[in-house]
């Protein structure tokens, strides 16, 4: 929502937004009651959470190929 942020990031602490910013979610009011620096984590501490996501899409993707060859092997192998 780049009105939003826009605007969000203008505003010094303390104080509302000069006028309501639209978005697709409607009109607002912003109040900035801090400003923080957004911290980013390293690559070390986000690594055992992307190895997890990686091996669960590669998962997917594995099951999503074999399984109409494994329901197909099942049948046969039923009518067989």
């Amino acid at each position: 929502m780049k009105p939003f942020s826009d605007a969000m990031v203008k505003t010094d602490k303390g104080k509302f937004t000069p006028q309501p910013v639209q978005t697709q979610f409607g009109w607002h009011v912003i109040r900035v009651d801090d400003v923080r620096a957004a911290k980013v984590p390293s690559f070390d501490e986000v690594k055992p959470q992307l190895q997890q996501r990686m091996q669960s899409q590669h998962l997917t993707s594995t099951c999503a190929t074999c399984a109409p060859r494994t329901a197909c092997n099942r049948r046969s192998t039923r009518q067989g």
